[in-house]
């Protein structure tokens, strides 16, 4: 596989970078490691071609020192502290602009110029053997580098701080071998030795170049030296100088290809994945002959080379999965295939032995007379005792005279009491002798039935084999099947797998769905507020030396942060402090995020993760010593969406029923003239109501005119200003109000049945009236007056009432009054919306009512007020402050702003969009894709499928994070793919952020661990 820039990339690639980079300036320096370093380049305002695309007007320029360089399109992680060699590129090239970027020479060295005259600064990337990069000013004067060194151990060429960069050094031309120095090679060249790799040292070509040009020469591919004969040597000379073309045009006729290998997989597994298995193995920016026409390997084109070795590089890693998971199959595979082949052999070994002593009985059977002869000369000489020697001399006397029984004596096992004989079907004409063990204590038809015994001994085991191979051949088929499932999980989880941003903190989300993030340090407390401290956040803290900084994003800056997650995010900062060690609950506060300043007091300094907080502290309740640990799910885009739209069918039915409670509030200018007859037999709840609106408009011109219809109407009620009430057709209610009806008369008595009877409700009215009813059933008759005296409106009908009503009455509309009074006063101080605790109170009983009448007359509740006149005060602190200079942040050239806004902070609602894609509550329906430990308070956690509790102990918190997965895995209600993907958790991420010295409590967690 190619692994580094050859001579004719670097000279393709050049072109392009000067093309793309030049006359950007640099914006910023990463590191990715210690060899990899990315430069952020931008266009300014000021420039004369800004108004070109949007897109080029930045570019990320990747360098690996001894490997590459290239731009890229590709996020790559880039380390949380800058290296010093990345401080100083900062410190140098930070608002440079790129002048231009050449090849030294026709060698492996990147000469990137940054600046003009005397304030310019060079760049040397050396791209050959272990590589460099080396920082110099206009004069080549280095003045810091990656790798110090000298050029050789007899040379005086020194690679250090304050010496001149030897640029002489470096290959200056591509000078060609001469006639006499290409037979001089070949001469001393072995017959064996390839072509390519012959001359691949003599030039600066490199071996693809070399082996196309020689292809395109008349040579075959991989051609020996053997197979080139002395008149192809002038072949070789055109091959070469067709090569040193083809480097001196490639910079203005190229395009950019990845030679790929594809590998057939030889399972279709369950996770839908694709068979084949491609590996990318070469980017050249030409397609060479090699590969045009090979078989075993294709080729992608892309439109230049630059975005060639983009998608090469970053899809290593990912392919590199790919083969370990494929390599994983195979070996699973070739495990059950030992299996299968091992037991297809002993089966066959055995039947193979039964036809064999079948066979071997069978012949001394049909040779039964040669065999007894035979057994009576050996048992003759035996009897004589005669010793074993003289016995062969014997046997071989009478072979060498051919005596017909001595002949098919082979050998004597007299050791093992045994002789074998050559014996024959006297029946077959072409019969083939086979050797057959006699035992001398048996007769012939007695070593026949052993035979015969030994073959059916040997059936008898080929089934037993037969069956103990089926089973561990079933068992080596399931273990197999669950090895490439685990690998195939194991591959999805790793591909799917993205470490999210806030992971490199503590960190949890709260049951309300806002992303709390804490620092593990110092530099992370300062990092924290630097850069994710954002207007509408709230930063939280606990009154003890040494706790970490809490920061509470906001999802909507224009809202606030609900209690609970603030006392959730307090719970958090008091755990990771020395408190939970010592079992002592401090207090934690919180505040606004402008409270928050890294500008001390004069005389002052404040150190890293220190800050100054300015204004009031709002200190929150005292919590507990409880954690949680569990795991939170992600899911794919499809369960997201569908998650989504189920959420805003349910945002929409609240809306509606918030729309329909809003239409019985609209009445607040309108009369509702209700007219209710209770019948006895009747099944409907409100059987005889008629409903009729009037405006107010109306009523103040027709008002006398109709005022003694009204007073007619014995069960008429007139609102104002507030939603319609209904009473209840409660039976004490029913009663006074039919005695009433009997000393009004029967003529009005029968109007009315004859007006409810002749007008039925109108559509819609019916279903207005229930929710009517539903709303107002706690209300009473003096609740009622007490409220519409708050709205200013009395009925015409309860004026007219006897004097002992008018007494009742007036009291309540006195107590109405003075309620009224108060909350103008309030109203007049807090210019906020209604409270809806009064809403509530209104609609409770009648004891709820006078428990309010008592509340209403104390002062009113001015504590908003007063936290809003605080934080104006702290808002005209903060504007009134010096601002801090670039010294009053330790880490100001670590964090800078243009990161600030692409990493989490910088999208107001990217941390948003990622809890979206995360949930504790798995379904059956959902996609997920991998699984993440989380560590939170406990109330945090209530609602997780998954979850244990975490209280102070004496336990690690690896093991205890290893017996809450085992928790996990032991529930029930588990599913398989919630199984594996917790199984599959890296050990590193479990106990991460769990704190020291803890024990886990669970429900069932006892019968569990004697399980186990």
């Amino acid at each position: 596989m190619k692994t580094r820039f050859s001579t004719l990339d670097i000279v393709a690639i050049v072109d392009e970078l000067n093309d793309c980079l030049r006359g950007l300036r640099v914006q910023q320096v990463y590191d990715c490691d210690h060899k990899t370093y990315l430069i952020k380049f931008s266009k300014t305002r000021t420039d004369d071609d800004f108004e070109k695309e949007e897109e080029s007007a930045k570019r990320i320029l990747l360098i690996e020192s001894g490997v590459r360089v290239h731009l890229t399109e590709y996020n790559w992680t880039k380390n949380t502290t800058p290296s010093s060699f990345t401080m100083k590129l900062r410190k140098h090239l930070k608002n440079k602009r790129l002048e231009c970027i050449k090849q030294v020479g026709v060698d492996r060295i990147l000469d990137l110029q940054f600046g003009s005259g005397e304030v310019a600064f060079h760049v040397i990337v050396e791209l050959y053997d272990k590589g460099n990069l080396v920082i110099t000013d206009y004069r080549y004067l280095i003045l810091n580098i990656l790798r110090p060194r000298r050029a050789g151990v007899d040379e005086d060429v020194r690679f250090l701080v304050k010496e001149i960069y030897p640029l002489e050094t470096a290959k200056q031309d591509s000078t060609l071998p001469t006639e006499e120095e290409i037979n001089s090679i070949m001469k001393s060249a072995k017959p064996i030795d390839n072509l390519r790799k012959l001359f691949n040292p003599k030039v600066i070509f490199g071996p693809s170049l070399l082996e196309h040009c020689f292809i395109s020469g008349g040579f075959q591919e991989n051609v020996k030296v053997r197979n080139i004969s002395q008149s192809d040597y002038f072949k070789i000379r055109e091959c070469l100088e067709n090569a040193n073309y083809i480097l001196k045009t490639i910079a203005k006729n190229h395009k950019g290809y990845i030679i790929k290998q594809e590998e057939q997989r030889k399972i279709q597994d369950e996770t839908n994945e694709p068979n084949v298995v491609v590996s990318f193995v070469e980017f050249h920016p030409l397609l060479f002959a090699q590969h045009e026409n090979s078989t075993k390997m294709t080729f992608n084109e892309y439109e230049n080379f630059n975005k060639a070795v983009d998608i090469f590089f970053s899809s290593l890693e990912g392919q590199k999965i790919d083969r370990k998971a494929l390599h994983a199959e195979k070996e699973a595979l070739k495990k059950l295939e030992n299996v299968k082949s091992d037991h297809e052999k002993r089966i066959k070994e055995l039947i193979e032995s039964q036809e064999l002593d079948k066979r071997r009985a069978y012949l001394i059977e049909v040779n039964s007379g040669i065999v007894e002869k035979a057994l009576l000369v050996i048992r003759s000489a035996i009897a004589n005792q005669m010793s074993w020697e003289d016995i062969n001399e014997i046997i071989a006397e009478a072979q060498s005279q051919n005596d017909p029984i001595a002949t098919r004596i082979v050998g004597l096992k007299l050791d093992k009491n045994q002789f074998t004989m050559n014996l024959t079907d006297p029946y077959e004409q072409d019969g083939i002798s086979e050797a057959v063990d006699i035992n001398i204590d048996l007769s012939a038809f007695a070593n026949a039935r052993n035979f015969y015994n030994m073959k059916r001994y040997a059936a008898k085991k080929q089934q037993k084999t037969i069956e103990s191979s089926a089973k561990a051949l079933k068992n080596a088929e399931l273990k197999t099947k669950q090895t490439l499932k685990d690998v195939a999980v194991k591959t999805s989880i790793t591909k799917a797998r993205k470490i999210l941003w806030f992971e490199k903190f503590f960190w949890f989300i709260s049951s309300e769905g806002y992303l709390v993030i804490a620092g593990r340090d110092a530099q992370q407390n300062e990092m924290i507020v630097k850069r994710y401290l954002k207007p509408g956040d709230v930063y939280v803290h606990a009154d003890l030396h040494g706790a970490t900084s809490v920061v509470v994003k906001n999802n909507d800056p224009s809202a606030p942060i609900p209690p609970k997650t603030l006392e959730e995010a307090g719970t958090m900062a008091v755990c990771y402090s020395s408190a939970w060690d010592a079992k002592i609950v401090p207090r934690s506060w919180y505040v606004f995020h402008d409270q928050v300043s890294k500008t001390a007091p004069t005389g002052e300094y404040l150190t890293v993760g220190a800050f100054m907080i300015r204004g009031k502290k709002n200190y929150l309740p005292l919590t507990q010593l409880i954690m949680g640990f569990g795991f939170i799910f992600r899911l794919d885009e499809e369960s997201v969406e569908r998650r989504r739209q189920a959420n805003s069918l349910i945002k929409q039915e609240k809306e509606e029923s918030l729309s329909d409670n809003n239409e019985t509030k609209e009445n607040e200018d309108v009369e509702i003239v209700i007219d209710e007859q209770i019948e006895d037999d009747s099944e409907e709840e409100f059987p005889d109501t008629r409903v009729r609106y009037v405006s107010l408009n109306e009523d103040q011109e027709t008002n006398e005119d109709n005022a003694e219809s009204i007073e007619d109407k014995a069960e008429t009620e007139v609102i104002e200003k507030e939603a319609p009430i209904i009473l209840h057709s409660k039976e004490p209610r029913v009663k006074k109000q039919q005695k009433k009806k009997k000393s009004d008369g029967s003529k009005g008595d029968s109007e009315k049945d004859n007006k409810s009877k002749n007008h039925p409700l109108k559509r819609g009215q019916k279903g207005k009236l229930k929710k009517l009813k539903e709303k107002y059933k706690d209300q009473d008759e003096e609740e009622r007056l007490m409220r519409m005296a708050i709205l200013g409106s009395i009925p015409a009908s309860d004026k007219a009432e006897g004097s002992k009503t008018k007494s009742k009455k007036e009291k309540v509309i006195d107590i109405a009054e003075r309620i009224k009074q108060l909350q103008l006063q309030e109203q007049k101080i807090e210019n906020t919306c209604e409270s809806s605790e009064e809403n509530k109170q209104m609609e409770n009983s009648e004891d709820e009512s006078e428990k309010k009448e008592k509340s209403q007359e104390r002062k009113p509740n001015k504590s908003l007020d007063r936290q809003k006149k605080e934080k104006q005060k702290q808002e005209k602190q903060v504007k009134n402050e010096p601002k801090p200079n670039d010294g009053d942040y330790e880490i100001e050239d670590i964090v800078d702003e243009e990161e600030e806004e692409e990493e989490a902070g910088g999208k107001s609602n990217e941390h948003k969009r990622v809890i979206e894609t995360l949930t504790g509550q798995p379904t059956a329906e959902d996609n997920l894709l991998f699984t993440i430990p989380v560590c939170a308070p406990y109330t945090a956690l209530q609602y997780y499928k998954y979850k244990v509790k975490v209280l102070p102990g004496f336990h690690k918190r690896g093991k205890a994070a290893k017996t809450a997965l085992h928790l996990f895995l032991c529930d029930k209600t588990a599913t398989q793919r919630e199984k594996d993907l917790l199984k599959n958790s890296k050990d590193q991420d479990l106990a991460r952020n769990i704190p020291n010295k803890v024990k886990i409590s669970a429900q069932n967690m006892s019968a569990i661990r004697q399980k186990k």
